[in-house]
């Protein structure tokens, strides 16, 4: 039997994780994008990291882009960026935000990668891009020491 890694109920895992072989249940889920999608800080929870650390993560992306493209500048590179977010955001396809969830999540810019996951963990979801919502967010990268029991208290408080 599976374990939900949030509610810790046996038999609830339909979410499954690609993270250390883990699993969340749907209910987790729908809780977890009910949270981000709140007003509630929670950086007890997550890593956040300051403006400008998050400015300095989206200027590396930049230079990355300048750097491997052979032929944009800071401008056009700075633009596909902007144009990619737009784009996903007017698409609503949940497998886009999701996919941008983990690369947010991989480049250290915590607090984009939990506004897009929180797109995505909602009732109905399309499952697989859930579970790649939750492998972003439930990264040991991005959440700080003790942050899973803190969110299980959130989710489930007394």
């Amino acid at each position: 039997m599976i374990r939900c890694v949030l509610c810790n109920r046996a038999g609830r895992a339909e979410v499954m994780l690609a993270v250390e072989a883990r699993a969340a249940c749907r209910e987790c889920a729908a809780r977890m994008g009910t949270l981000l999608r709140g007003a509630r800080p929670l950086g007890h929870v997550w890593a956040l990291e300051s403006a400008e650390a998050a400015q300095d993560a989206r200027d590396d992306l930049t230079d990355e882009l300048v750097r491997v493209s052979g032929g944009l500048d800071r401008a056009d590179a700075e633009e596909v960026v902007r144009d990619l977010r737009r784009i996903t955001a007017e698409a609503d396809d949940a497998r886009a935000h999701a996919d941008l969830a983990v690369a947010f999540a991989e480049m250290g810019l915590v607090q984009d990668a939990l506004e897009e996951a929180a797109l995505v963990l909602a009732p109905g979801a399309d499952d697989d891009a859930r579970g790649r919502a939750l492998e972003a967010v439930l990264s040991p990268t991005l959440l700080r020491p003790g942050g899973l029991a803190v969110l299980r208290g959130l989710l489930y408080p007394v």
